[in-house]
């Protein structure tokens, strides 16, 4: 390799812990998400629709039932929104997933609003 100048560069340091640009390996992100980009060939592979609204709804449930579960036995007048989180696991167990965020996100939005009111409830 040489630079602009014309002058050589030292490859780069070969540890084996990652693949350079352009080289073949498993990338990391691509391994964990499913989303990455196969240098070698020069492909893209993408994850299907349903597998993003199925990480996704998981990601929002999970923080919505802590939140909820922290928040619940101190405020009791809250313990309708059970409720509404009930119905999004139903809908995530079925695999109705775009629902299911739906649902979790209109309680998201409800708990926000809570929060406007009642200042001393705890952060989502």
């Amino acid at each position: 390799m040489t630079s602009l100048r014309g002058n050589p560069r030292p490859a780069p340091a070969s540890n084996g812990s990652r693949p350079g640009p352009g080289t073949a390996g498993t990338d990391p992100f691509q391994a964990s998400t499913g989303v990455g980009f196969d240098r070698s060939a020069g492909t893209a592979t993408i994850i299907d629709v349903d597998s993003a609204y199925q990480l996704q709804c998981a990601a929002v449930l999970s923080r919505l039932h802590a939140w909820v579960e922290s928040v619940v036995p101190s405020v009791p007048p809250l313990a309708s929104m059970v409720t509404t989180m009930l119905l999004a696991i139903d809908l995530y167990v079925r695999g109705r997933y775009q629902e299911c965020l739906s649902q979790a996100l209109t309680l998201t939005v409800h708990i926000q609003e809570l929060r406007i009111l009642y200042p001393a409830l705890p952060p989502l």
